[in-house]
């Protein structure tokens, strides 16, 4: 009970109080009456109360670990990929505003990448290197989105034999 009073007085403040902070690691966009009004950088800034929303959001260099794929090589090897992608943000407002839960579309997008690349590749390619491939093709789509992905490192590959069980 008494966390959810904090909670409803936290809110109450966080709409009240005329100014916001901005600290080191972020940048964000500004809202008037639920429109775009400006991004900001680290530092104090001055808002309307009740009138501007401000989001935030952790704009330094982060990675993420994708989840493990299971795929075919255009010569019909299966193998079994796991990637890391490091990325910034690189436009807090395309971030912010144009998508919706930004983190999942960049890992999704990503491994479909991989997908195409490996399936339109034999093996011998892909065990002498896809990850600049991979980069390439995957910061031409999600720089649409303000990100900018500064590496892709392979952290595990496996030819793998498949089995599928029917019932």
């Amino acid at each position: 009970m008494l966390d959810r009073i904090i909670e409803v007085v936290r809110t109450i403040w966080q709409h009240i109080v005329p100014f916001f902070v901005v600290t080191e690691m972020e940048a964000g966009c500004v809202l008037r009456f639920g429109k775009y009004l400006k991004t900001v950088d680290c530092g104090f800034h001055w808002k309307l109360p009740f009138c501007d929303m401000v989001y935030l959001q952790h704009v330094k260099t982060c990675s993420t670990h994708l989840a493990s794929q299971t795929l075919t090589t255009k010569d019909n090897k299966t193998l079994t990929i796991k990637v890391i992608a490091r990325y910034t943000i690189a436009d807090v407002k395309q971030y912010i505003l144009e998508v919706w839960d930004a983190h999942d579309i960049i890992t999704d997008t990503i491994q479909g990448v991989i997908g195409d690349v490996v399936s339109n590749n034999d093996w011998d390619t892909i065990r002498k290197g896809i990850e600049e491939v991979i980069l390439t093709q995957s910061h031409d789509i999600v720089s649409n989105w303000g990100v900018n992905i500064e590496k892709i490192t392979l952290s595990d590959m496996a030819l793998m034999k498949s089995l599928r069980i029917y019932r």
